[in-house]
């Protein structure tokens, strides 16, 4: 948030070559994040659920950055009748689609609570 607040105050409204929207994005992002570890931490950690959305979240946002960062950043390193195409949106919001799926999927249903309450029934029966 510092880069980008330094990137908007400086006189050519960039650092390192990067506009002032990059900064906060990601700015954004990571201090979401560590307000959600905080929140975790006081409240003592989370379980089922709780746990798989939230490593379902962050490891499907850096893929869909990764993403991102390859097929619409770096086009370049694709072939010349690649470069400039639609069709490179279309892994990224794939990706999307599917982290939005499985988001709703697992937060909103009792799939996983029901599989969870067996899988600790079998462990205690073991």
């Amino acid at each position: 948030m510092i880069s980008g607040l330094e990137a908007a105050y400086g006189q050519t409204g960039l650092k390192n070559d990067f506009p002032v929207a990059p900064y906060f994005v990601f700015g954004s992002v990571a201090l979401l994040s560590a307000a959600g570890d905080v929140r975790m931490l006081a409240h003592g950690g989370v379980f089922g659920a709780k746990r798989i959305v939230r490593h379902l979240w962050r490891m499907s946002f850096a893929f869909l950055i990764a993403a991102f960062s390859f097929f619409l950043g770096q086009q370049k390193v694709m072939p010349a009748y690649m470069r400039g195409s639609k069709f490179l949106f279309v892994p990224p919001l794939l990706i999307l689609i599917v982290l939005i799926y499985w988001l709703s999927r697992v937060w909103f249903t009792n799939v996983f609570k029901h599989k969870l309450m067996a899988a600790k029934q079998t462990a205690v029966l073991s």
